[in-house]
């Protein structure tokens, strides 16, 4: 039986340095049947349109994480002002160099996507959880009831989300919780994580990758185009 693919990443934060080296490394890859970002592609890092250029020339699904709803809360007023600082300076920041067809797409993706995998596993991606793209229940810290009380109730059995930063594979009733991980923000390392899923007709693999990137790159494009990183 054909081994297919499907590879999903998420947490940008930016760092197109790191995201270059997924897609680089994803291309070697065969069968590949989607690959999927889960959500906040811009923040701290120095990404902007080249982000998502490098994403639709290699037909990434791309879903809405919190970043981006974040950017539709300050645009219709509803922030309150109580967001840290470098929210608000990479909103101003987009706002100014991120192309307004790209503002629009980002600002306006889906929450979810769904996909049938055999007739055993189907699968279901979102930011950090249905119809809460902020939740905190995504750490593989949490106990089992709170993620049972956050994900037990979905029909599809493959769970996979990014948000909380380290990535996890977590059995739970007959489910499997996947985080992603971070392409771009993990603590003070230089690794930028993805997950492949492969699968047949009878059976799945979760593999979860780490590759390096050039830091020195990525902090020099941050000074280059006068983006910040968060402290």
């Amino acid at each position: 039986m054909d081994t297919k693919r499907i590879v999903i990443f998420s947490d940008v934060h930016g760092n197109i340095t790191g995201l270059k080296e997924v897609i680089k490394e994803v291309k070697k890859l065969e069968n590949v049947e989607y690959i999927i970002g889960l959500g906040d592609y811009f923040g701290w890092g120095a990404g902007c349109n080249d982000i998502i250029d490098l994403c639709l020339e290699n037909d990434v699904v791309l879903i809405r994480g919190g970043h981006e709803e974040i950017l539709n809360l300050i645009d219709r007023g509803e922030d309150n002002g109580n967001y840290y600082p470098e929210i608000y300076f990479t909103h101003d920041w987009l706002k100014e160099n991120l192309k307004f067809e790209y503002y629009q797409l980002v600002t306006s993706l889906p929450t979810e996507i769904r996909i049938t995998l055999n007739n055993a596993y189907t699968l279901i991606g979102f930011h950090a959880a249905l119809n809460d793209m902020e939740s905190y229940t995504c750490g593989s810290d949490r106990d089992l009831d709170v993620l049972e009380n956050t994900y037990g109730s979905l029909e599809e059995n493959i769970i996979v989300y990014g948000h909380f930063h380290e990535p996890h594979v977590i059995p739970m009733n007959g489910k499997l919780l996947i985080n992603c991980a971070s392409v771009g923000q993990r603590k003070n390392d230089s690794l930028s994580n993805y997950t492949v899923i492969e699968y047949d007709e009878k059976k799945i693999a979760v593999i979860q990758r780490q590759i390096p990137y050039d830091k020195e790159e990525e902090d020099r494009l941050i000074q280059e185009r006068g983006m910040i990183r968060r402290l």
